[in-house]
């Protein structure tokens, strides 16, 4: 059942991300669901990429992925196959922040 603290943290959130769109665009106007598909989509989708990127990054400079990059093209990742039983031994962890707070070779230093 929802709380009402959640309704109002939801409403909270929009509203902050409607202003924050406004502020960044003031001469932006749109319908409620221009709002909902354009701002907050949009700005949830820029969030969204900001937490992959930093993601990625914090992988890589662990060794657990590998990036390569084809000329003129934005880079792809994929896993090291060198570190596939750590990255094994990592994802049996039961906890949501298993890498925050640890280096890719406490996991293997723990078997």
């Amino acid at each position: 059942m929802k709380s009402r603290n959640d309704d109002g943290r939801k409403q909270d959130e929009a509203a902050r991300e409607i202003l924050h769109y406004l502020a960044s665009n003031p001469d932006a106007e749109d319908t409620l669901e221009g709002i909902a598909r354009w701002w907050l989509e949009r700005r949830r989708i820029e969030l969204t990429i900001n937490e992959v990127r930093d993601s990625v990054e914090m992988l890589l400079n662990r060794g657990l992925i590998l990036a390569s990059r084809q000329r003129l093209k934005a880079p792809c990742y994929r896993m090291n196959p060198a570190k596939q039983t750590e990255i094994a031994k990592l994802l049996e962890r039961d906890n949501p922040h298993f890498l925050s707070g640890s280096s890719a070779t406490d996991a293997s230093s723990s078997a």
